[in-house]
Protein backbone atom coordinates (compact mmCIF):
# COMPACT_ATOMS: atom_id res chain seq x y z
CA UNK A 1 0.00 0.00 0.00
CA UNK A 2 1.41 3.37 -1.05
CA UNK A 3 0.76 6.47 0.99
CA UNK A 4 0.23 9.87 -0.56
CA UNK A 5 0.92 13.00 1.43
CA UNK A 6 -0.35 16.40 0.44
CA UNK A 7 1.20 19.64 1.62
CA UNK A 8 -1.54 22.27 1.48
CA UNK A 9 0.91 25.18 1.27
CA UNK A 10 2.20 23.79 -2.02
CA UNK A 11 -1.01 24.85 -3.80
CA UNK A 12 -1.54 28.15 -2.00
CA UNK A 13 0.30 30.33 -4.59
CA UNK A 14 -1.85 28.86 -7.35
CA UNK A 15 -5.02 29.75 -5.46
CA UNK A 16 -3.79 33.31 -4.89
CA UNK A 17 -2.83 33.62 -8.55
CA UNK A 18 -6.40 32.91 -9.58
CA UNK A 19 -7.66 35.84 -7.46
CA UNK A 20 -5.39 38.51 -8.98
CA UNK A 21 -7.30 40.52 -11.57
CA UNK A 22 -6.56 43.60 -13.66
CA UNK A 23 -9.50 45.44 -15.16
CA UNK A 24 -10.68 46.81 -17.45
CA UNK A 25 -8.69 44.84 -19.98
CA UNK A 26 -7.99 46.48 -22.36
CA UNK A 27 -7.56 49.62 -20.25
CA UNK A 28 -7.41 53.28 -21.18
CA UNK A 29 -5.07 55.16 -18.88
CA UNK A 30 -5.97 53.56 -15.57
CA UNK A 31 -6.15 50.00 -14.28
CA UNK A 32 -7.84 48.59 -11.22
CA UNK A 33 -6.35 45.65 -9.36
CA UNK A 34 -8.32 43.28 -7.19
CA UNK A 35 -7.53 40.14 -5.25
CA UNK A 36 -4.07 41.22 -4.13
CA UNK A 37 -2.30 43.46 -1.64
CA UNK A 38 1.47 43.88 -1.51
CA UNK A 39 4.47 44.70 -3.65
CA UNK A 40 4.02 44.52 -7.41
CA UNK A 41 5.77 45.53 -10.61
CA UNK A 42 4.60 46.27 -14.14
CA UNK A 43 6.76 45.41 -17.15
CA UNK A 44 6.33 46.37 -20.80
CA UNK A 45 6.59 43.83 -23.64
CA UNK A 46 10.37 44.42 -23.84
CA UNK A 47 10.74 43.33 -20.22
CA UNK A 48 11.51 46.81 -18.90
CA UNK A 49 10.05 47.69 -15.51
CA UNK A 50 7.75 50.70 -15.97
CA UNK A 51 6.08 50.79 -12.54
CA UNK A 52 6.64 49.37 -9.08
CA UNK A 53 4.94 49.94 -5.78
CA UNK A 54 2.74 48.61 -3.05
CA UNK A 55 -0.83 47.77 -4.03
CA UNK A 56 -3.66 48.21 -1.59
CA UNK A 57 -6.95 46.34 -1.90
CA UNK A 58 -8.95 47.47 -4.97
CA UNK A 59 -6.40 50.14 -5.85
CA UNK A 60 -6.36 52.04 -9.14
CA UNK A 61 -3.07 52.84 -10.87
CA UNK A 62 -2.69 55.75 -13.27
CA UNK A 63 -0.75 54.60 -16.36
CA UNK A 64 -1.64 57.46 -18.74
CA UNK A 65 2.07 58.21 -19.16
CA UNK A 66 2.67 54.82 -20.82
CA UNK A 67 2.23 54.12 -24.53
CA UNK A 68 -0.29 51.66 -25.93
CA UNK A 69 0.95 48.10 -25.59
CA UNK A 70 0.91 44.79 -23.76
CA UNK A 71 2.03 44.86 -20.13
CA UNK A 72 2.63 42.33 -17.37
CA UNK A 73 1.71 42.90 -13.73
CA UNK A 74 3.88 40.69 -11.50
CA UNK A 75 3.56 39.93 -7.82
CA UNK A 76 5.58 37.51 -5.75
CA UNK A 77 3.39 34.57 -6.73
CA UNK A 78 1.33 35.58 -9.77
CA UNK A 79 1.34 37.53 -13.00
CA UNK A 80 -1.37 38.93 -15.25
CA UNK A 81 -1.08 40.32 -18.78
CA UNK A 82 -3.14 43.35 -19.76
CA UNK A 83 -3.47 45.67 -22.73
CA UNK A 84 -3.16 49.43 -22.39
CA UNK A 85 -4.71 51.66 -25.04
CA UNK A 86 -3.68 55.27 -24.41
Amino acid sequence: LNRVFCNETAIEPEIKANRLQVFPNPAAGEISISGFEGEARIFNSAGIKVWSGVIRLNQKIDLRYLPTGIYLLKTGSASVKFVLKN
